[in-house]
């Protein structure tokens, strides 16, 4: 398998300008047909932000527990997930992605897992999927984004719901990293 992370960035952008500052974590496990699974949260309909929204494990940047955005991510993954994710399976960062409804800037940790961990999921995932990206690069579409029509963004519906929003600029940005990306649709 190969692994694909060499268009990954290896250095954190500074990030103490970002008005809202938040980790998600992009966590990766091998498919058995030599591809990678990601995994993916559904939030449930009680949350204030982002209510049943298909995400990745990741939260707002803490700052009297989190001295970098990997540990956001890592801590937020740990209590939404119960997933303890090592650095040994950190690969590197995507460009951090602006939500300019919520006003976040998130930056995408990107780990890999040498085998799918246990899900235990808390209180602020409802459902929760490992989802090959084989079936991401199939279900890829670009549509008019809501604030722009004039501006095409990637979503990805799939059977439980489609993944769209930063989210969805997330796993595009992923696939064209990994192969398989716009060219793939």
């Amino acid at each position: 398998m190969t692994d694909g992370f060499g268009g990954l960035s290896h250095d954190p952008p500074i990030f103490s300008e970002w008005v809202k500052p938040a980790g998600v974590m992009v966590l990766l496990a091998p498919h058995g047909d030599g591809d990678w699974v990601v995994l993916v949260i559904r939030r449930p309909s009680t949350m204030s932000e982002h209510a049943d929204q298909l995400a990745l494990p990741g939260g707002r940047f803490d700052g009297r527990r989190d001295r970098s955005l990997w540990d956001t991510a890592q801590r937020e993954t740990a209590e939404e997930v119960g997933i303890h994710v090592p650095r040994q399976w950190a690969r590197g960062f995507l460009a951090a992605v602006f939500i300019p409804v919520t006003a976040y800037t998130i930056l995408p940790v990107v780990a890999a897992a040498p085998r799918r961990p246990p899900v235990v999921p808390g209180k602020e995932v409802a459902e929760w999927a490992w989802v090959p990206l084989g079936e991401l690069r199939q279900a890829r579409r670009d549509v008019p984004w809501r604030l722009d029509p004039n501006r095409l963004v990637p979503e990805f519906p799939l059977l439980w719901g489609t993944i769209w929003g930063a989210t969805g600029r997330v796993l595009a940005a992923l696939l064209d990293i990994m192969g398989g990306g716009e060219d793939a649709h």
